[in-house]
């Protein structure tokens, strides 16, 4: 029927173009969005191994990048609890050295002998 009519033949050659080039552009966008998520999740790998390296277990999520801020949130966390304690420490030490520092005042004072 493509041969007794041009107008047939011509959308016929277009359709089959058109998926062609839908296909080729399909094929493109797969090729480019691997290789930007290659580049984009680069740094989530290498921060998930240096902190495995370290000795955190990193827990495995559907998601790489959810882990590693699930990490970083947890390392966060301790880090304010470690501030927390170093800040109640240092007073404490504070607290200590004036009192040794009245102690060692007092014990320099000539005492009144009677």
């Amino acid at each position: 029927m493509a041969m007794r009519c041009p107008e047939l033949a011509y959308l016929e050659d277009s359709g089959r173009m058109l998926v062609a080039v839908l296909v080729g552009a399909l094929l493109a966008v797969a090729a480019i969005y691997a290789l930007l998520s290659r580049f984009m999740f680069r740094p989530f790998r290498r921060i998930k191994a240096q902190a495995e390296q370290a000795g955190r277990a990193v827990t495995s999520a559907e998601d790489e990048t959810e882990a590693v801020v699930e990490e970083y949130e947890r390392v966060i966390g301790e880090l304010t609890q470690s501030q927390s304690e170093l800040l109640r420490l240092n007073e404490e030490i504070r607290h200590r050295a004036d009192t040794l520092e009245l102690i060692t005042v007092r014990l320099r004072k000539p005492v009144a002998s009677g």
